[in-house]
């Protein structure tokens, strides 16, 4: 971001920021593997193009705002589903004695999807 990122910008730098904007989204719900992150993607995506299209003066700052909160919902998807995904077999003791095999979240996954 330069000291012009506040700057309006014109029609066609708005409509090209929309279409650029608009495909990462895009690519972002085809590359999710799950149902739900896409609709939750796509609902974003919705709203977000929505407001930017009613602004009247659309600047460089609200792109990257838009672009940031998908990062953002990125971030989230990636931790729900690590916490969600039991991949990691451990040997657990019950109360009464016994040893059996359980599969429990990789927490390496986790606190690797939280410090994104």
């Amino acid at each position: 971001m330069g000291e012009n990122s506040d700057l309006v910008l014109d029609n066609i730098n708005k409509i090209e920021g929309l279409q650029d904007l608009n495909q990462k989204y895009l690519n972002a719900i085809n590359d999710s593997s799950s149902t739900s992150a896409q609709e939750k993607l796509n609902k974003l995506r919705k709203s977000e193009l929505d407001m930017l299209k009613n602004m009247d003066k659309l600047s460089q700052n609200d792109l990257d705002r838009a672009e940031k909160k998908l990062k953002i919902a990125l971030a989230q998807i990636a931790l729900e589903e690590a916490q969600r995904n039991k991949s990691q077999l451990q040997l657990r003791r019950d109360s009464q004695g016994n040893y059996s095999y359980v599969y429990t979240a990789d927490n390496d996954a986790i606190d690797s999807a939280r410090d994104n």
